[in-house]
């Protein structure tokens, strides 16, 4: 049987894996915001929004990381509301 314990990741990798992706995602929906407004295109724009709310959605995950269970769910719970609230606006 192997190891499992290889695949665990400790809370310091997962927060500085989200903390990288959450500055490319806020960094990519920074270039998009201003390429929508650019080109006056609600694609861009649109795209953009969606990188933002990836980004809350990493921060907020970043912010669970080192949290107890009940935060982990309550983060969990936010992001869920969150993705409601884009696709009822959409």
């Amino acid at each position: 049987m192997s190891d499992h314990h290889d695949l665990d990741a400790t809370s310091a990798d997962q927060k500085r894996v989200l903390l990288q992706v959450l500055g490319l995602n806020v960094g990519l929906s920074a270039l998009l915001l201003a390429g929508g407004l650019l080109a006056d295109s609600s694609g861009l724009l649109a795209n953009a929004l969606d990188n933002g709310s990836d980004a809350l959605t990493y921060a907020i995950s970043y912010l669970a990381v080192t949290r107890t269970a009940i935060w982990k769910a309550r983060a969990a719970r936010i992001t869920a509301v969150m993705l409601l609230v884009l696709a009822v606006g959409v």
